[in-house]
């Protein structure tokens, strides 16, 4: 765009104004050339943006999402801190790195940089999956207090290990986060640019996939085994306390399966495919998957609901009658042998153990 020389010549009643930029009114040609630059600026701005996203996010919704997270979070720290259940911080901290990953959604509308970019994507991509990893300590506590409460009615019974039971699933999904992380951080530094469609960002892609692939199947996995164990008669006993639990376990698993067979097919359309295209799938199928799983803990803290458990099932181990001294919610563990009516104490046979619902991982 050509600007003649003339119009840098302002009318006198205008060369009596102040320099500064403040001061300029339209029909001053200073004042165009500031809004051709302004405008050249803000297209500039909008085509990084776009050569990221293929769209234009939304601030007011990455601003709400970032409160929400932030709130529901602390929320969860503090029921966490109440119960002394240490393994319940990991859904905080994952609140934290979403919330830290729509701080940079949020900045990248103003400042569009690579390295925001790549800290969005593993913030956002990431974290969730170690969500799972609540669900995997759950049933593996309830697995050992319900084999140490009840009596093996069967040959099968014995043959689930509670700790190889949550390792399993632990290696597998640590294998899988893995594998995602290199994805996202190969894919997104990529110098084809995002969504490039060069070598790396074919790699990075094709490791993000398989990486989902697998934490796909292993909560698939994880679902027949809490299928199994809530409804086998070999587990079942009669501790109310348990309900919740289950319908806990039952809905985060579905949410992590929806949120990640949502993933696995965004990554496998592409980063620029018919749904990484569209802003509402992501929040829709990550965003607000992601934010009911924080939510349903908040009623349905599974620190707070396992120690009801654990003190039903030691009744039933010790034939009835409640042990005088359950775990502490810190973890330590302490004497759970139950008085007899008579005032002695005994260990019914096949007796209660005590299992530390704060401390070790089983």
């Amino acid at each position: 765009m050509m600007v003649p020389d003339t119009a840098f010549k302002s009318a006198p009643s205008a060369q009596k104004k102040s320099n500064s930029i403040f001061s300029l009114i339209p029909g001053d040609s200073r004042y165009c050339i500031l809004c051709w630059r302004c405008c050249r600026m803000n297209a500039q701005l909008e085509q990084d943006i776009y050569d990221y996203y293929h769209f234009q996010p939304s601030r007011d919704i990455a601003i709400v999402a970032l409160s929400l997270y932030l709130a529901v979070a602390l929320a969860i720290l503090i029921l966490t801190i109440k119960a002394r259940s240490w393994f319940m911080l990991i859904p905080t901290i994952v609140g934290l790195l979403e919330m830290g990953g729509y701080a940079c959604r949020i900045r990248m509308l103003s400042h569009p940089l690579r390295g925001v970019y790549i800290a969005q994507q593993c913030l956002l991509i990431i974290p969730p999956s170690f969500l799972a990893l609540i669900d995997y300590i759950v049933l593996g506590r309830l697995v050992k207090m319900i084999q140490a409460a009840k009596p093996p009615t069967s040959s099968s019974y014995r043959n689930l290990k509670p700790k190889w039971l949550t390792w399993s699933f632990f290696t597998v999904e640590l294998i899988s986060l893995a594998l995602q992380g290199a994805g996202a951080g190969i894919s997104s530094s990529s110098d084809d640019g995002p969504g490039g469609g060069g070598n790396s960002q074919t790699v990075g892609r094709i490791l993000l996939i398989i990486g989902l692939a697998a934490l796909v199947c292993v909560i698939i996995f994880f679902l027949t085994t809490l299928i199994y164990v809530s409804t086998s008669p070999i587990y079942r006993v009669n501790a109310p306390a348990l309900k919740p639990v289950y319908a806990g376990l039952y809905i985060t698993v579905a949410l992590l399966l929806i949120r990640n067979i949502f993933r696995l097919i965004e990554f496998g359309q592409g980063w620029h495919g018919g749904i990484a295209d569209h802003e509402v799938y992501f929040y829709v199928f990550d965003g607000l998957m992601m934010l009911i799983w924080l939510l349903v803990v908040l009623p349905l803290h599974f620190g707070i609901l396992l120690r009801p458990v654990q003190t039903q099932l030691g009744a039933i181990s010790s034939g009835g009658v409640a042990p005088v001294q359950m775990a502490t919610m810190n973890g330590a563990a302490t004497n759970s042998k139950p008085f007899t009516a008579a005032g002695g104490s005994k260990q019914a046979a096949g007796g209660f153990t005590d299992v530390n619902v704060n401390g070790s991982i089983v």
